[in-house]
């Protein structure tokens, strides 16, 4: 039987997909038996998934050999979902470890923007006094503080974007099946950076705006 198969990951879903060939035992030249290891691999397919179904073809595939030879050893009988989590171990660790990382990274992200910028505007409370004492409503102060606030979270968020494409590059050959653009995730983190960096800013600014504008100087 002569025919052409599809590509075979033989060592593994991350390394590279090298030419093969596959040639019959009585084909094979005497030489090739010096590093030709001499074992053969038997696949059967199964009509369900279950563990009484692998168990039943397992004891067939045993009979069937040892009624050809008793002597021939039957080894690493495992079904195939085994085979291929085994071969994806190492990636799905890698994959676990580096999401576990990137949430620790956003969660301390969020937490350092919101101390700074509320830190920040909580610098500026004579400021918010002053202004609500010369006529300013709190919703202009608000307003104000928000836009100022936001414009340096986002040019930031603009700039971890692009390192984040850059490093998805170097992920790439520690993961199998990185994406270098993932638009879900950096939308996802973009957004929670964004969402710390407004709320540290409203929620020390409408503070400052519910008292009285004296007050408020004073405390500043």
């Amino acid at each position: 039987m002569v025919g052409v198969v599809g590509d075979v990951h033989a060592d593994g879903p991350a390394a590279e997909v090298l030419p093969q060939f596959y040639v019959p035992l009585d084909q094979m030249p005497p030489v090739a038996w010096s590093w030709t290891r001499r074992t053969m691999t038997v696949m059967a397919r199964l009509d369900g998934d279950d563990d009484a179904g692998v168990a039943n073809v397992t004891a067939a595939i045993r009979a069937a050999i040892r009624g050809v030879d008793r002597a021939i050893p039957v080894y690493r009988v495992r079904p195939m979902r085994e085979l291929v989590r085994g071969s994806t171990a190492e990636a799905r660790f890698n994959t676990l470890m580096l999401g576990l990382l990137g949430t620790a990274g956003v969660v301390l992200a969020m937490v350092g923007i919101y101390g700074v910028v509320s830190y920040l505007v909580t610098q500026r409370t004579t400021e918010i006094g002053l202004r609500m004492a010369l006529g300013a409503s709190p919703s202009a102060v608000l307003r104000l503080l928000t836009l100022q606030g936001v414009r340096p979270i986002l040019f930031g968020v603009a700039v971890g974007v692009v390192l984040a494409l850059a490093t998805m590059r170097l992920l790439r050959t520690a993961v199998v099946g990185v994406s270098l653009s993932d638009p879900a995730s950096l939308a996802s983190a973009a957004a929670l950076l964004c969402f710390a960096g407004v709320a540290a800013t409203l929620v020390p600014a409408w503070r400052a705006t519910r008292g009285d504008p004296a007050q408020t100087i004073m405390r500043g």
